[in-house]
């Protein structure tokens, strides 16, 4: 078990729950949500909880006890394979996993949450949280592609976040990506992804 901590406004009912990419669905929810648990004063708004690396190395956290309605309720992570601090959403500058000049670097195995920022010709932020996107990953004879739907993506501001499948991630190699908004495909970032051994 894995303990870990975050600090928000008192008073609040937290839990956690494994992330999707590695296989739950939040209809399981009453069988694997987990209370992160508020501390007594004068610790108040300290939330802690130990929770399971074995079935999942990332863990969302959701507010509210009941089942969330899709996965856009999240407001963060938990990467068990860190120090246990929570990762927030929006994660406009708390996140070290980001496109930098059109090229997202991972490890193997890597299933961190990834920013890619988008700004237009002149440098400046587009807000894009009222599109509908799509991420689509490939090789060069795309051979292997994933995609990401809106669904599958948190958006906040000029950011999308997204978490890299373990299929991506399970060896190294190079890929492409492209992030357009829905219908017209119009393409609002691009650039590649290198997957490397960690040094």
């Amino acid at each position: 078990m894995k303990p870990v901590s975050l600090t928000r406004q008192p008073g609040q009912t937290i839990y956690a729950f494994p992330d999707k990419e590695t296989g739950f669905s939040l209809a399981d929810w009453n069988e694997h949500a987990v209370e992160v648990v508020e501390l007594d004063a004068p610790d108040e708004g300290i939330y802690r909880a130990s929770l399971d690396e074995t079935k999942s190395k990332l863990w969302r956290f959701f507010i509210g006890a009941n089942q969330p309605a899709n996965w856009n309720e999240s407001k963060g992570y938990f990467p068990l394979d860190s120090d246990g601090a929570a990762i927030i959403l929006p994660v406009l500058s708390s996140v070290d996993r980001r496109a930098i000049d059109g090229v997202i670097e991972l490890f193997v195995g890597e299933i961190q949450p990834v920013t890619i920022n988008v700004f237009d010709a002149n440098h400046n932020p587009v807000n894009i949280e009222s599109l509908n996107l799509l991420l689509r990953i490939e090789n060069t004879d795309r051979s292997f592609v994933v995609e990401y739907q809106q669904a599958e993506l948190v958006v906040a501001e000029n950011a999308v976040v997204f978490i890299p499948t373990i299929q991506l991630t399970e060896k190294a190699a190079k890929y492409r990506f492209g992030l357009r908004s829905l219908p017209n495909k119009t393409r609002l970032a691009s650039g590649t992804v290198d997957i490397r051994y960690a040094p």
